[in-house]
């Protein structure tokens, strides 16, 4: 059922127009296309805990084995001036996570701020709004998760890291989402080559309908665009017809 849905409609349809719009939108004016995103994961046959990581002998939480933004392999683009960050952790994490946020040239952070780890494995998501962050149009922001079981010693940090960029969307693609359905609105943002947006607007429909499995699909071909296999992978398990 899903596989022959997925590649036959899927393929010709979805990820044809995502693979075309990538090439036209998000990666024309990238300088040189280097990949900006950055994740660490522990060696599945070693599950390393918060207490061997402090050299310690009890209290032992188990250290989740990836945690990743939710981001394009180069530069994201927005259309909103605070937009909707996202990232996937592989399990709980009963302590607090680092959220940073970095503007090119600045001494200090946009924002630094712990955030409570997640209770489960999943999506997660860091509104900019909540924080009153607002970005400037056309600058590479790099944003930063990170556990820190030591923090005396920073270079132990298990992080992962992304770049975003606030485009401010042309007329044309106001007026395509203006007159676009909201539950189709990813569609457009993909073509552009509006990642954060696109994801944004597709993880809010699952959210709200879990077992759609062709929103579903649809965030599985996103991710592969990226090659976040591992993220993919948890999205596969909750398809209804796998």
């Amino acid at each position: 059922g899903f596989s022959r849905g997925f590649s036959r409609g899927l393929t010709r349809g979805f990820s044809r127009g995502l693979s075309r719009g990538w090439s036209r939108g998000l990666s024309r004016g990238l300088p040189g296309g280097d990949e900006t995103v950055e994740f660490q994961e522990v060696d599945e046959n070693k599950e390393e805990t918060q207490d061997e990581a402090q050299g310690g002998h009890g209290g032992e939480i188990p250290m989740p084995s990836l945690m990743a933004p939710i981001a394009s392999l180069q530069t994201g683009y927005t259309s909103k001036s605070q937009p909707v960050l996202q990232w996937y952790i592989s399990g709980s994490w009963p302590e607090k996570i680092e959220f940073t946020m970095n503007k090119p040239g600045g001494i200090e952070p946009v924002l630094e701020k712990e955030i409570d780890g997640p209770p489960a494995e999943g999506i997660w998501q860091i509104n900019l709004a909540d924080y009153n962050i607002t970005l400037e149009p056309n600058i590479e922001y790099e944003w930063f998760i990170a556990i820190v079981p030591l923090p005396e010693e920073r270079s132990a940090d298990f992080l992962g890291s992304a770049t975003v960029m606030y485009v401010v969307p042309p007329e044309e693609l106001s007026r395509r989402i203006a007159e676009t359905q909201k539950e189709e609105a990813y569609f457009v943002y993909a073509e552009a080559g509006y990642w954060y947006d696109a994801i944004e607007n597709l993880s809010r429909q699952i959210e709200a309908a879990p077992k759609n499995d062709t929103l579903r699909a649809n965030r599985i071909a996103l991710f592969d665009q990226v090659r976040l296999g591992k993220v993919m992978d948890y999205d596969k398990k909750l398809l209804s017809d796998k």
